[in-house]
């Protein structure tokens, strides 16, 4: 499992592209510094697939956070 906190200094639109995944692979993703807004979103995108059937998942609240897991087919949003 990994947990990868975001802490871009300012507020700034984010991008982290998952790796190619791996059945039951764990990724908790989180706004580190609060910065996160509907102006300044980070968007996570996959390298292949998608997540819960969309080609994204967004966080876009302070101290939002993300946790997927691969089910072998796709990114699942738990």
């Amino acid at each position: 499992d990994d947990v990868v906190s975001i802490e871009v200094p300012g507020p700034v639109a984010v991008a982290v592209t998952l790796p190619l995944g791996v059945t039951g692979r764990v990724f908790n993703i989180k706004d580190g510094l609060g910065l996160a807004s509907p102006a300044t979103p980070i968007t996570v995108t996959p390298a292949a697939g998608t997540i819960d059937g969309s080609a994204t998942a967004v966080i876009n609240a302070p101290y939002g956070s993300l946790t997927l897991v691969f089910s072998g087919t796709e990114w699942k949003i738990l």
